[in-house]
């Protein structure tokens, strides 16, 4: 699975991979850290298959090597390894139930939500994946973080190679700042592909040079003749028949001032009822029909007491200036939220498997505005936070830096700005929500 991730030409939108990155420059040391006490291995650590045999190699992670001491809280995994492509080839890397979800990584000068694979030239095989775990389950036993599948090649005689994580594979942790992967933490596996029986050398038989037989020539078939056809005559009397000019109706557009479009949303963290002066916030909308025509308009969402579970009621009016001919015609539509990223949707009631994931696939546009009132639901994704205000649709060192050095302010103005999921607090809630929408970053347009 390759899924582009949009480039930005500003220079401040330069896409920078890799969880750990972002972590090494953008984040201060937290408060009751744990020592790093994280291992990652392989599982199993040495396996015996033939030629052409498909096998599994899981790549665990053990967040307690040490039990005497705390173990670390994982959010999230950035793994290396190198691996001998003359003897076998990589073909899938399956996420786990642990982390079931995946962060863009730069993959031969492209940006992809991974995996990574390279059976690369020279026997020298390469493969990263970024994956994380729902930012409320973190992992604290040993779990996998990923399975691996190779296939043996084919050998004529027995060789063994290894699976060996690169150095620059690191885990990051819940109230921890940067790798909490203890030194010599990293573990490899052995392959060895041993042959049932050896492959007999082929006997070359010389086969004799056959004599070139000339085909017999075809005898030429006689085409018949074509009949001609008589040219009727046009006889005395005959009518000429003139066909009519045709009339041109200019049919003027009947002008759609308004759509009132209603949509439910759900945003990322909050999960239960915001203070009642945070039970009303502002959206910005955007529609685009298929022509490129943008449409622009600010919205509102009301928090839904009645069933208070994190769903928002929201209200835009877009001024769609179409023709009631064309009335039917698809909407791409774009929303934003107050400390969100923007989302583009294509779908009438769009859909993913874990929050945030959704996409728009390639040239899609199935949002359809038939009438001046239109109802969409939107509850079935999730609108992630983290372009805090002011907004410059990224997320970035002010918005982390922002929630990093407002941790438990009791000043309202900071509050306001900085409570993500609406509880009345800036605590390391915000902060994780905050690690989450890294996976997206910026504005999708």
């Amino acid at each position: 699975m390759k899924i582009m991730v949009s480039n930005k030409t500003s220079a401040k939108k330069t896409i920078i991979t890799g969880l750990f990155i972002i972590l090494s420059f953008f984040f201060l040391p937290l408060p009751a850290e744990a020592a790093p006490n994280t291992s990652m291995s392989f599982n199993p650590d040495s396996v015996t298959v033939s030629p052409g045999e498909v096998f599994t190699v899981r790549a665990t992670i053990n967040p307690k090597v040490d039990t005497a001491q705390t173990a670390n809280e994982i959010t999230a995994i950035e793994i290396h390894f190198s691996f001998n492509s003359n003897i076998m080839e990589m073909t899938d890397i399956e996420m786990s139930t642990a982390f079931p979800q995946i962060m863009p990584i730069s993959c031969n000068n492209q940006v992809i939500t991974g995996p990574c694979i390279d059976n690369g030239p020279g026997g020298v095989g390469k493969a990263s994946i970024i994956v994380w775990a729902p930012f409320d389950q973190p992992i604290t036993t040993e779990s996998d973080a990923a399975i691996l599948h190779f296939t043996a090649k084919d050998l004529i005689s027995s060789d063994t190679t290894g699976i060996v994580y690169d150095n620059t594979t690191q885990a990051s942790a819940m109230n921890d700042n940067g790798n909490v992967i203890a030194a010599g933490g990293l573990g490899t596996a052995s392959v060895t592909i041993t042959p049932g029986t050896a492959t007999p050398t082929p006997t070359i038989v010389t086969e004799p040079t056959p004599t070139p037989t000339s085909p017999a020539e075809p005898t030429p078939t006689t085409e018949p003749s074509p009949t001609e056809t008589p040219t009727p005559t046009v006889g005395p009397g005959t009518p000429t028949v003139v066909p009519p000019t045709p009339t041109t109706i200019q049919i003027s557009p009947t002008l759609v001032p308004m759509v009132d479009l209603s949509f439910k949303a759900k945003f990322q963290g909050i999960l239960g009822a915001p203070p009642e002066n945070q039970r009303a916030i502002s959206v910005l909308v955007t529609a685009i029909d298929t022509s490129g025509q943008v449409y622009e308009s600010s919205g509102t969402c009301n928090y839904d007491i009645s069933v208070n579970n994190g769903l928002w009621n929201c209200k835009a009016g877009l001024a769609l200036a179409i023709s009631k001919s064309d009335v039917e015609r698809n909407y791409v539509l774009l929303i934003k939220g107050p400390k969100h990223i923007q989302k583009k949707i294509c779908d009438d009631v769009p859909t993913e498997t874990f929050g945030g994931t959704y996409r728009c696939r390639i040239n899609s546009s199935k949002i359809s505005i038939p009438s001046q009132t239109v109802n969409l639901d939107f509850s079935n994704i999730v609108f992630l936070v983290g372009d805090l205000p002011e907004q410059d649709g990224v997320v970035d060192s002010y918005d982390i830096s922002f929630i990093r050095n407002n941790l438990n302010s009791s000043d309202p103005k900071v509050i306001a700005t900085g409570d993500l999921n609406m509880d009345g607090v800036i605590d390391t809630q915000d902060y994780s929500l905050l690690i989450a929408a890294l996976s997206i970053r910026y504005d999708e347009e």
